[in-house]
């Protein structure tokens, strides 16, 4: 008799154990799939109006101030960033088998380190996105990130210079000087708005210990001259059509201001507003 009761119990637990992965996580309908990527869709289009009220705000300001930028509403912008990927990463966690999550993960993984990314690429159904590719571009781009950090050695490459030939960065970088490498462009608002404390460590560090190579990229030599012009840009440029920030110094944008040794080693990155005279000034001192 207690051998049939313990049969019983086994077959009644193993009964229960079904019913409960019968009763697990529900696969979504195609109309549930497809209600979340509306909603998915509006809210990231908040999150765009929102940073572009900031980019509105800080382009007034600017143009009242005459390129004085107010880094508060950078701030701001990120912060608005930083809320999107949150809201994003809970759509993955909830569809990681269907579009929404791949497209939730496509939205995001400019803003996710490589080790978020892997994790996230195992989890999702990669063949849902639209863009399988972009892993990939942004693995390399975060390696490149990595691979120019502080502390490591600056990545050289080829551009062109305003009269047609070409230089590349080391025959400017790691020669002696301390160097701050601005990569900027003519239609880049934010570019313009770090020009005036650019111009004032010009005026004064420039000197025996001390260079500034303007980078610009993604860009018309043409717009870029007005510009340096219209602004009063006055140190060494090197130009190009591409993104050359993203590819050899893995930033997702301009402006990007880097701080490199006389030896070619990265002092400083990703500097903005006042960091880039509290940077140099540890190292040199003022001419004038």
């Amino acid at each position: 008799m207690r051998h049939f009761s313990s049969l019983f119990a086994v077959a009644a637990l193993s009964a229960l154990c079904c019913a409960i992965v019968a009763c697990g996580p529900k696969k979504k309908t195609q109309e549930e799939v497809d209600a979340i990527i509306t909603e998915m869709e509006s809210a990231i289009k908040e999150f765009a109006d929102e940073t572009r009220a900031f980019e509105k705000a800080f382009m007034d300001t600017t143009k009242l101030s005459m390129g004085l930028a107010d880094h508060r509403i950078m701030a701001n912008s990120a912060e608005v960033n930083a809320r999107k990927v949150d809201y994003l990463l809970g759509i993955i966690d909830d569809n990681a088998d269907n579009a929404a999550g791949a497209k939730a993960f496509e939205a995001a993984i400019n803003y996710l380190d490589n080790g978020q990314i892997e994790k996230l690429a195992a989890k999702v159904d990669t063949s849902l996105m639209k863009d399988s590719g972009i892993i990939a571009t942004v693995i390399a781009r975060n390696e490149a990130l990595a691979a120019t950090a502080e502390g490591k050695m600056f990545a050289d490459f080829e551009a062109a210079l305003a009269d047609g030939t070409t230089a590349r960065l080391s025959d400017y970088v790691g020669k002696g000087k301390y160097v701050i490498l601005d990569f900027w462009a003519s239609w880049c608002p934010w570019c313009i708005g770090e020009v005036p404390f650019l111009k004032a460590v010009y005026e004064k560090y420039c000197g025996p210990q001390f260079e500034i190579i303007g980078i610009d990229v993604a860009d018309k030599m043409d717009k870029a001259a007005k510009a340096m012009e219209e602004h009063g840009i006055t140190w060494p440029q090197l130009y190009s059509e591409e993104r050359l920030n993203g590819t050899f110094y893995g930033s997702r944008g301009i402006p990007l201001i880097i701080l490199i040794g006389p030896d070619g080693t990265v002092l400083g990155r990703d500097l903005r507003a006042e960091e880039i005279e509290a940077a140099v000034s540890k190292y040199v001192k003022p001419v004038r």
